[in-house]
């Protein structure tokens, strides 16, 4: 029983706070809505903490369950908390804080609020109908028309697409079937909030990685073959390859099957790769390990006589793709 008490006064008291720090940051709200904002606020809080476990301990004990309390959320804790107290001890708060709405008071401004916002009570049901218009609701009238024919007591426009000009055609056509059918339809106009807009975002580093393909043990089953071309006069690798590096012509020239390319990556690994076939346009090599090749990186040739020990450096490569940027609000 006190850890139920301890936990649901916690709940409370992390409600008050929400509501102080809102209204330190906007102010008091208007007079009509002071109640409803202090109650939707408590209602946030209450809702931003995992209730199921307490839902059950109160459950089993035959008490509320914290459900169906949306408009008066501080009194049906304080209901619970005069509950569990024993030997018909009333809860009182420990903090001074303005009197808050009773279950009664709670239930009479919510429907009040839906009636000003939503219009009076169907006849024939117990909830309304808001459907919202799609853009082509601008053109079919007889769209709208049959809406509201069918029950539709409420109209959203949703301002975040279209514009001034088609949301008064709207409009106009919620006007005329009105008239024609002797019906309301109140109109909601859901304003659009602001919109991140990054801008164009630069390209990443100029960096290629060469891996090879290993198995799910980190064997090397296929080597990782690159196209090395010259960088003045580039030419396409006759089959797929993993890389393709431009170098200066006439060290391109030079390079034999057999012969070692050694290079220092990126990441100031030493790396190696092996010349295994010359052609006209350029020739082909292999890598058994990773590496990062940037532009300007050194490469240096040496044979299989271990003469020769001629240097190039790789030239432009392509920018990568810039990463995808995901924005999240800060948590007040």
């Amino acid at each position: 029983m006190k850890n139920l008490i301890e936990q649901l006064t916690a709940l409370r008291d992390d409600m008050i706070d929400v509501e102080r720090r809102y209204v330190a940051i906007t102010g008091d709200p208007h007079p009509n809505y002071t109640e409803s904002q202090r109650n939707l606020l408590h209602y946030v809080s209450l809702r931003s903490h995992d209730l199921r476990p307490l839902q059950r301990e109160l459950a089993e004990l035959g008490l509320s369950s914290l459900g169906r309390m949306e408009s008066h959320v501080l009194a049906s804790i304080d209901a619970v908390l005069n509950a569990l107290h024993s030997l018909g001890q009333i809860h009182k708060p420990t903090r001074q804080e303005p009197p808050h709405s009773t279950l009664e008071a709670g239930n009479r401004l919510l429907g009040l609020h839906t009636r000003d916002l939503l219009g009076p009570d169907p006849p024939v049901r117990g909830v309304r109908i808001m459907v919202t218009l799609p853009s082509e609701a601008e053109h079919d009238y007889t769209l709208i028309h049959a809406l509201i024919q069918q029950g539709m007591d409420v109209a959203r426009i949703n301002c975040a697409h279209d514009g001034l000009a088609v949301w008064e055609r709207m409009i106009r056509h919620i006007r005329r079937a009105e008239k024609a059918l002797g019906r309301k339809c109140r109109i909601l106009m859901d304003l659009g909030g602001p919109k991140l807009r990054t801008g164009p975002i630069e390209p990443g580093p100029a960096v290629v990685k060469v891996r090879p393909k290993r198995d799910a043990l980190g064997t090397v089953i296929h080597p990782a073959r690159i196209w090395i071309t010259s960088m003045k006069k580039p030419a396409s690798p006759p089959t797929p390859a993993a890389v393709r590096l431009p170098v200066s012509g006439a060290w391109l020239s030079s390079l034999a099957r057999g012969d070692h390319i050694e290079f220092t990556d990126a990441r100031a690994a030493r790396r190696n790769m092996l010349v295994v076939d010359v052609a006209n346009e350029g020739c082909w090599a292999e890598m058994t390990r990773t590496a990062y090749i940037t532009p300007g990186l050194s490469l240096m040739r040496r044979n299989s006589k271990g003469t020769g020990k001629d240097k190039t450096s790789v030239g432009a490569l392509p920018a990568a793709s810039p990463a995808t940027l995901i924005w999240l609000p800060k948590t007040p």
